[in-house]
């Protein structure tokens, strides 16, 4: 989760990823969201399995989506970046 966090916070201060800004904004609140998440999820911890079960759910697909974001990010600057190329 740390490092997706970290790559956010580099694909936000990267000028060079015009198109990649706003996502790279939106999975960085995402991150910090799951972390939050995570924390709230120590504490319920003493809830029942079905709760801890829906919790971890939810934050897996966060963190999922996070690494979607990414790769979709990835994938179009660079497609972009080779046809600006040409």
């Amino acid at each position: 989760m740390y490092l997706i966090l970290f790559f956010s916070i580099m694909l936000t201060t990267s000028s060079k990823h015009i198109f990649s800004g706003s996502l790279a904004v939106a999975y960085l609140a995402l991150s910090i969201a799951a972390i939050i998440g995570g924390v709230i999820f120590q504490f319920v911890s003493s809830f029942g399995f079905l709760t801890r079960l829906l919790l971890g759910f939810s934050l897996f697909s966060i963190s999922f989506l996070n690494i979607s974001i990414i790769f979709h990010t990835i994938f179009f600057s660079n497609v972009t970046k080779y046809l600006l190329a040409f």
